[in-house]
């Protein structure tokens, strides 16, 4: 949606606090879009195929030059008119948020800043909107971050359980996803922050410091049991994440 975008701007044309019992009609093209917030009872909207369902707390983006057939009941929303300066999506688009009570605080906020018009009233509706927007923006964007934890849970399982593995790469996480290789990496770096194999290797040298401190094993023995090929490899990446060698780390 047009919110997500990074920068945006917008000019409000107006905002309405709207109730009535009972509402049926075939609504007009506006030349603006339109954000409400309903803070009781129910609609539907009904496009084609498209049937879309109105609720408490829910948001409905209405773009602009779009009509549409509207039966309601019981209703009390609060609606803002606006203009972005960018192309906004074509279709009405419905949003239940989280915390419902951030949404109907900010649009009430909203209606009586516009409503009472006073000095600097205008820039204070602006600010709430962006607020709006932006709270939204946070909402949709976390729900898709979930949704794309859900998807990599086998393979941040199989990491969590198989990390000492050899055998563990990014192939055979993907392949337990049923995702590509390069899908994989995106995600998992969005999610944690860093690439899948940085994160293993992560795991791997706080295990091999527990093995190093005890004394027990000798440094061939540690990166074998830590899932490295060589002593080699598994030296170069524990100075590098450590900033020693492993036999210094060993003396400490």
């Amino acid at each position: 949606m047009f919110f997500e975008l990074p920068d945006i701007n917008f000019q409000i044309e107006s905002v309405h606090s709207l109730s009535w019992s009972e509402r049926s009609e075939q609504v007009v093209p506006r030349g603006s879009c339109a954000l409400s917030y309903r803070i009781k009872g129910s609609g539907v909207i009904n496009g084609g195929d498209n049937r879309i369902e109105l609720d408490d707390g829910s948001l409905t983006y209405f773009p602009s030059g779009v009509g549409y057939p509207y039966k309601a009941a019981s209703e009390e929303l609060i609606v803002v008119y606006f203009r972005p300066s960018t192309e906004t999506s074509g279709e009405i688009i419905k949003y239940t948020p989280h915390q419902t009570s951030f949404f109907e605080n900010a649009f009430r906020e909203l209606y009586e800043v516009w409503r009472r018009r006073e000095q600097g009233s205008y820039l204070r509706a602006k600010s709430l909107l962006y607020s709006i927007l932006g709270r939204l923006s946070y909402e949709r964007s976390s729900e898709r971050l979930d949704s794309a934890y859900k998807k990599l849970k086998p393979a941040i399982k199989a990491i969590n359980s198989e990390y000492t593995s050899s055998e563990l790469s990014v192939a055979s996480l993907a392949a337990r996803c049923s995702v590509s290789e390069a899908y994989l990496r995106r995600v998992f770096l969005r999610i944690y922050g860093k690439p899948p194999l940085e994160y293993i290797n992560g795991l791997r040298i706080e295990r091999a410091k527990e093995m190093l401190l005890s004394g027990l094993y000798s440094i061939g023995e540690v990166a074998l049991s830590c899932g490295f090929s060589d002593s080699k490899y598994f030296s170069t990446a524990f100075k590098r994440m450590t900033g020693r060698t492993p036999s210094d780390y060993a003396r400490k």
